[in-house]
């Protein structure tokens, strides 16, 4: 669960559309594949590293690298993975703040220095509301793993509620391909792209959609409080990349079918 809602995030509902729409279908099914062949190759070290210790106590990534390796190599790496947790958590306070900014904007003008809707100003809103969604679940965590997990039990019914809300929205009639979102035949699916793509677009947009298939450290993550995490780990990464997968792919061809031009400028 920590791991599907931890892959399935900002990328999926903020970045995914725009760069479908800017890349086109075939390009941006590349990029899906090839993004997950790296955390595919991930969870076989994973799985090897899992299956083969005795123990592994808590600390995620960290501890399967430094049982496995040694201290001194494993410890090298722990620092790594550190910094590319907190720079990952700043990552998905931030994408969380976008949509929740023009909700909350109303209400953060009540304040005299939130006040104004210059892009210093609009900035400035969302970096004070993630940070506040930061100490929120500083917070949470910090009461402990059981509510935690209860938390994201919680949020993965709204998650699988707004993927459900993508997969349907093409069947709703024609009152969406009137209004010029989606395209009025399978025909006119965006295959191409709004551009020609040389090889320094496509690797800019691959650095853009890959952070979305890093969530396997967030399950990883667990080790201390499953049962058996040489076998969990294991099952429990390989299903959430599996299930991952299948929607990003169903997500990106329906993001395809949708008005290219109406989808850059919305974004």
């Amino acid at each position: 669960v920590p791991s599907t809602e931890a892959i399935l995030g900002t990328v999926l509902f903020l970045l995914l559309p725009m760069l479908t729409a800017d890349m086109g279908l075939a390009i941006i099914l590349i990029i899906i594949i090839l993004a997950h062949t790296v955390t595919l190759a991930t969870s076989f070290s994973i799985a090897d590293c899992a299956t083969n210790l005795n123990t592994i106590g808590g600390g995620g990534m960290y501890a399967l690298s430094k049982r496995s390796l040694g201290l001194a190599f494993g410890g090298s790496i722990g620092i790594q993975l550190y910094l590319a947790q907190a720079a990952s958590i700043g990552f998905y306070c931030i994408g969380f703040s976008e949509p929740l900014q023009p909700i909350l904007e109303p209400l953060l003008n009540l304040i005299p220095m939130f006040q104004g809707s210059g892009r210093e100003t609009l900035l400035l809103q969302k970096q004070v509301i993630a940070t506040a969604m930061l100490v929120i679940f500083l917070i949470i965590v910090l009461t402990g793993a059981d509510f935690t997990l209860k938390i994201q039990t919680v949020i993965l019914i709204i998650l699988i509620g707004s993927i459900a809300a993508i997969v349907i929205s093409p069947m709703t009639g024609n009152a969406l391909s009137i209004k010029g979102l989606f395209v009025e035949s399978i025909a006119d699916i965006n295959l191409s792209g709004n551009r020609a793509i040389t090889l320094s677009i496509f690797f800019a947009s691959f650095t853009q959609f890959f952070p979305a298939v890093t969530g396997i450290d967030a399950g990883v993550g667990m080790s201390g409080d499953l049962k058996e995490p040489g076998k969990s780990l294991v099952r429990g990464t390989f299903s959430a990349i599996a299930v991952t997968f299948v929607v990003y792919i169903a997500a990106a061809v329906i993001f395809a079918l949708m008005n290219r031009e109406a989808v850059i400028v919305g974004y």
